[in-house]
């Protein structure tokens, strides 16, 4: 069955996911680990969205322009519904100059595609309205293609080819929303078509985070360029940070419990669902405190402890109506603390 679902606000031009894995010092054992939450885990974890793009109803997210410190609004999200079998498309809308865009995507563990974009788009002397794709652009693996698409343009409906390449690296955002290590993706797209005579190329860069989404969309559309860093998110769990003191945890955050607009998560609201993947990891533990009606986080030294930028995503489910929602939690770099360039190389797991 085709599901429509809403999406966070202001987002760009594309989207994707990537993973490795990473080793630190410390010291410690098993003991110091804290017990188990007592509380009942849903079991058979499966992951539903791409570690990078969570996809979350009701969310929101608030961007600030990199050059002049513009706080771009909030917008709500339009419905949107397709014959995709029982893969759910998500509508994500960003602001460009005047106009907006929307895109109309799906994010899963294995894949993040493009389906169809709606303007307009001003090119030249002429507005690109739509483009409805023959076979979706993938974001995410990295890949170059051709497929076919129908597009409006300036009122006319035109049949266009549509060119891409997708690529990846790892880097690092450090700007007002917190350090965080990312994947980039850089999407270059070429769009033609022969009547109306157009051929515009549009380029777009993206970092994502894991547990989180984008947080940073830098794009060339036209005759419009754009560049927009994460400034917070709504109706998401807040980031928590540590840093690394010389393989010490020590918490960085005002707080080491979940919580979604200044408000704690609650269990008795929402399961943990991937809390026995990240407590495997020794070095972290999520857990339900009953006392508190809160999801604690803790640190703890362990010779598996990283001494580099490392994010782990937190995924939880409300109780009352299965909806998922990703948080993130990031260890800085040894040594390394807020605002500070001198980070090591970024890891992040999934599971």
């Amino acid at each position: 069955m085709t599901r429509s679902q809403t999406f966070h606000a202001i987002t760009l031009f594309c989207a994707a996911a990537l993973l490795s894995a990473c080793g630190g010092g410390g010291g410690g054992d098993a003991t110091d680990v804290n017990p188990p939450p007592v509380f009942t885990q849903p079991s058979d974890y499966v992951q539903k969205f791409n570690t990078y793009l969570p996809l979350t109803t009701g969310s929101a997210f608030t961007y600030e322009e990199a050059s002049i410190g513009f706080e771009i609004p909030e917008t709500t999200q339009i419905s949107f519904e397709r014959s995709e079998g029982d893969l759910d498309i998500y509508t994500l809308t960003f602001p460009l100059g005047t106009n907006s865009i929307t895109l109309h995507i799906s994010s899963t563990p294995e894949q993040i595609l493009l389906y169809q974009i709606d303007g307009p788009i001003d090119v030249d002397s002429y507005s690109v309205e739509s483009i409805k794709l023959k076979n979706p652009i993938q974001f995410y693996p990295p890949t170059s293609a051709v497929t076919n698409a129908t597009a409006t343009v300036s009122g006319i409906s035109a049949n266009v080819s549509v060119n891409y390449t997708s690529s990846n690296a790892n880097l690092v955002f450090d700007e007002n929303y917190g350090m965080l290590p990312t994947l980039e993706i850089e999407l270059v797209t070429t769009v033609s078509a022969t009547f109306p005579p157009v051929s515009e190329t549009f380029t777009t860069t993206l970092e994502l985070a894991q547990g989180i989404g984008i947080v940073r969309n830098q794009g060339s559309y036209g005759a419009t360029s754009i560049a927009y860093n994460l400034k917070g998110v709504t109706n998401l769990p807040a980031t928590i940070w540590f840093n690394n003191n010389a393989g010490v945890p020590i918490l960085a955050s005002s707080t080491d419990q979940f919580t979604i607009n200044g408000v704690t998560l609650k269990p008795s609201l929402y399961d943990l669902l991937n809390e026995a993947e990240i407590n495997d990891l020794e070095w972290i533990t999520v857990r339900a405190d009953t006392a508190s009606d809160s999801f604690i986080v803790t640190m703890q030294a362990d010779n598996d402890l990283p001494d580099t930028l490392t994010s782990v995503e937190v995924v939880f489910e409300r109780k009352s109506d299965a909806l998922r929602m990703s948080g993130n939690v990031t260890l800085h770099a040894e040594g390394v603390t807020q605002n500070n360039p001198n980070w090591n190389a970024a890891t992040s797991y999934s599971f």
